[in-house]
């Protein structure tokens, strides 16, 4: 039908009545399809209030059983509501192709349709937007060339196979909402790029893309991702690592012209042998993993960033491993351990906490050896464990109490001071008035100390008088009372030989120095290794810390 004849144009209501078509496909030449809202009302929506209406799903569809081609399709006739709601077709299934060009509808869009086969919309002249809402479309999408910056948007829709976009002429704005999607494939160019609370099964293939404005993806769940050959605006791309399930990858979107999809069972993703060693496919492969990591430093995106680097520097440990097993010499097996260790150690440097961690596990470690050899730090040692023990024992058996045996043990000590008492009292002529004046309170401090210590001994002594003369009952309670005495004693013992172990570990592993090493035997040795490995580890940590300030 002529553009603009003088024959009656037809109305969408036409388009399913396919039994009165006489070929097998319904193919017209610049066609206006006029809409008369009383006749196809159950077809067409041009108000925001129809297309928003949830009722719709719950209407039966009208079917168009053949496949319908249209070349410069235009409509007029009538709006209900603002025009800026745009003309819409609803409730219908296409059971066939269904494929239009040189749409000259400024606004226009689906609502509630079902699309069984290819759907192709080529070289539209739609300026303001083209919309689906709640559609679904079980065959190939191919959008092709819009010769306007056309906003496209997929709201509540399921794309069973391919979407592919492509513009040449012009940059269109593409968002899905709420949208299920099982690949997309876009190339060329668009403005904007959005996806909010959907979901793309195989994944995303930017093929050689360039954005022009921003690219968004939020609270979706994304197979994987091929940005090789892409231009991504580094301020305004916002696509969070942990979205992709599969991470990056070449070629995660197989395109068959004639069947739309292919397996993705082919998309190189770096993790076989065999891809490991295709070196042109890595380097594109590592190439991408750089354009991501550009875009999250610049967004400062630290979590995606160390996220995004640990996968790539995965990768690339991996290969070090096969190079050192196709060439095992020794700066590949250097290499390959040095990655393998920072991997543990730091997550290549993205985590310093880690680090630190296993700073106090390596330090614990020596502390379990160094506590069988004691130091010259440990002031609680077997001899004066034993000395202890016989002063318990001369005082089960002797009629002495604790103050006479206490006295008895540190008369020497108390005799140095009543010496230094004499010594002070001959000597005070011929001594300075300041050296008196600081010596007598320290004599004094030490004498109270020895005094009060006694005098407690004494008032606490439960036994007077040997054990075993005492009766069965408060030969008991002394035992309970002596034993819990030797129990907290032991756990004092026990708790200073860790705390001395865990000192010496601890100078040992961060090389503090000790002038003279403060034990003997092996653990003199152990001490030298030790010192190394602190040594290297900080180094390490030092160096992921730095990093990790600098990003």
């Amino acid at each position: 039908m002529k553009k603009n004849g003088a024959l009656s144009p037809p109305s969408p209501n036409g388009w399913r009545k396919s039994t009165i078509w006489s070929d097998s496909i319904y193919r017209q030449n610049y066609l206006r399809v006029a809409f008369n809202y009383q006749k196809d009302s159950a077809l067409i929506a041009t108000s925001r209030r129809e297309v928003n209406d949830t009722t719709l799903k719950s209407l039966p569809k009208y079917e168009v059983n053949k496949p319908v081609r249209i070349y410069f399709i235009d409509f007029t006739g009538d709006r209900i509501g603002s025009g800026y709601a745009g003309r819409w077709l609803k409730n219908i299934h296409f059971k066939e192709d269904f494929e239009f060009y040189y749409l000259q509808e400024n606004r226009f869009g689906f609502v509630n349709c079902t699309f069984e086969k290819l759907f192709q919309p080529r070289l539209m002249e739609t300026r303001f937007f083209f919309r689906f809402i709640d559609c679904h479309f079980k065959g190939m999408v191919n959008i092709n060339n819009p010769s306007q910056p056309t906003p496209f948007r997929f709201r509540d829709c399921t794309i069973d196979g391919l979407l592919v976009m492509s513009a040449i002429d012009s940059s269109p704005t593409v968002e899905f909402i709420n949208t299920s999607a099982t690949a997309i494939y876009i190339r060329d160019k668009v403005n904007i790029l959005s996806m909010d609370s959907s979901s793309v099964g195989m994944g995303i293939m930017l093929d050689n893309m360039s954005v022009n404005n921003s690219i968004s993806i939020t609270n979706s769940e994304i197979g994987g991702l091929d940005i090789n050959g892409s231009n991504l605006p580094s301020a305004n791309s916002y696509l969070p690592f942990d979205l992709f399930k599969n991470k990056l990858g070449l070629g995660v979107v197989r395109r068959n012209l004639f069947t739309g999809l292919d397996s993705v069972s082919n998309a190189y993703k770096g993790v076989t042998n065999e891809e490991l060693m295709d070196k042109l496919q890595f380097d594109k492969l590592i190439a991408s993993y750089y354009k991501l990591l550009s875009i999250y430093k610049t967004r400062g995106e630290l979590d995606s960033y160390n996220a995004c680097y640990i996968e790539m520097r995965d990768k690339q440990t991996a290969r070090s491993r096969l190079f050192y097993e196709n060439d095992p010499s020794f700066n590949r097996y250097f290499d390959y351990q040095i990655a393998r260790f920072t991997k543990v150690f730091s997550d290549y440097g993205t985590r310093p906490a880690k680090a630190i961690v296993i700073f106090f596990q390596v330090v614990l470690a020596f502390s379990v050896f160094y506590f069988f050899f004691p130091s010259s730090w440990n002031t609680t040692n077997s001899e004066k464990m034993m000395k202890r023990l016989s002063y318990l024992g001369s005082y089960f058996t002797s009629k002495e109490g604790l103050s006479d045996l206490f006295e008895k043990e540190t008369k020497n000590k108390y005799r140095n001071y009543e010496e230094f008492k004499g010594f002070m009292a001959s000597s005070e002529k011929e001594l300075p008035f300041y050296f008196q004046l600081m010596s007598k309170p320290l004599y004094h401090m030490s004498v109270a100390r020895f005094n009060f210590t006694s005098r407690l001994l004494g008032r606490t002594d439960i036994l007077n008088g040997r054990w075993v003369e005492l009766p069965k009952g408060k030969r008991l309670l002394t035992s309970l009372v002596i034993g819990l005495y030797l129990v907290f004693y032991m756990l004092y013992v026990i708790l200073i030989r860790c705390l001395n172990a865990i000192t010496l570990s601890l100078n040992a592993f961060s090389t503090l120095g000790f002038g003279e090493i403060p034990t003997r035997g092996l653990a003199r040795y152990v001490t030298i290794v030790q010192g190394f490995v602190g040594w290297f580890l900080l180094s390490i940590f030092l160096v992921s810390l730095i990093g990790q300030i600098l990003n």
